[in-house]
């Protein structure tokens, strides 16, 4: 049996602080936490402002690189700020048709990505994936590369535990068995 489905999370109807998992539907008492799961993954509007902020620098940064004319200049930080703000609007405020709205996982390790427009994509955890105790940031292969930022204050710690001992067992270098 297939875990529920993962509700909406626009940014009208939850933020970064809003619990985020969803028990596995086939528990049992006594089965291990990462043996399936789900995870809503909630939009982080705080990480997002920190990445509008780095964007801003860029024509700062591309300003004060010498050699070349000012129009250049103006031209790579425009194209630079266009294509940073498309991800920080997919990767961490979830909105569009390529974002990632939910991570699932069952006991073999296999993933899959629930996206904005109701797909769900079979995918791998892939080099440049990497996280800390406050938040994971993961790069998938499959229908394509994804990444997605998990912030650990948004979502339920249990389930932040689970996907973390999952991701231990299987790295990007080792892939689940098929």
């Amino acid at each position: 049996m297939s875990p529920p489905p993962i509700p909406d999370t626009s940014p009208s109807s939850t933020s970064c602080a809003a619990q985020g998992a969803e028990p596995p539907s086939s528990a049992s008492p006594g089965s291990r936490s990462d043996a399936a799961g789900s995870l809503r993954l909630p939009p982080c509007p705080g990480a997002a402002l920190l990445g509008l902020a780095y964007v801003t620098c860029l024509p700062l940064a591309t300003a004060c690189a010498g050699g070349s004319h000012p129009l250049l200049h103006a031209l790579l930080a425009a194209v630079a700020g266009v294509l940073a703000l498309a991800c920080l609007r997919r990767d961490l405020l979830r909105q569009g048709p390529g974002a990632v709205r939910g991570l699932r996982w069952d006991a073999a390790g296999r993933l899959r990505l629930d996206l904005a427009d109701g797909r769900r994509v079979a995918v791998r955890v892939s080099h440049g994936s990497f996280g800390t105790t406050a938040f994971l940031w993961l790069v998938f292969r499959g229908d394509g590369r994804r990444t997605v930022f998990i912030d650990r204050a948004g979502i339920d710690p249990a389930a932040y535990s689970a996907l973390r001992r999952l991701l231990r067992r299987f790295p990007a270098s080792r892939e689940p068995p098929e």
